[in-house]
């Protein structure tokens, strides 16, 4: 019965801990680390308002040499879309979420390139 008690114990003071982590983080992890991969696109939340998303994004795809060949913002979103130098097609997709975090869909490609949709989310995380 005492073992019993003791498991418990340790499992609750285990449990949290581990809240505490996540509360200490805010429960939300932007950029990166938060994003995810899915039908060819990655999908990301930047804590940033959507303005200023948008011009980290047109940044980091300048960064890339890339042309940019069409442009949309306002308050609520904006889609950006350019070409490499070698025809890949780069979409992204704006939308706010919050007033201070911004859903970004970035695609690379037409199937869908992981590595270069996050080495774009880098670069616009570096910007912001």
């Amino acid at each position: 019965m005492r073992m019993a008690k003791g498991f418990v114990l340790v499992i609750l003071c285990v449990s949290f801990t581990m809240q505490g982590c996540a509360a200490m983080r805010g429960g939300q992890e932007y950029g990166e680390a938060g994003s995810t991969f899915s039908n060819g696109a990655l999908i990301t939340d930047y804590k940033a308002d959507v303005l200023k998303t948008v011009d980290a994004s047109r940044a980091a795809l300048r960064d890339f040499n890339m042309t940019i060949t069409s442009a949309q913002k306002d308050a609520t979103g904006g889609v950006i879309t350019a070409r490499m130098s070698d025809g890949t097609d780069v979409a992204i997709s704006l939308r706010a979420k919050d007033s201070d975090v911004t859903t970004a869909s970035i695609r690379a490609g037409t199937g869908g390139d992981e590595e270069l949709s996050r080495a774009i989310s880098r670069r616009i995380e570096a910007h912001l």
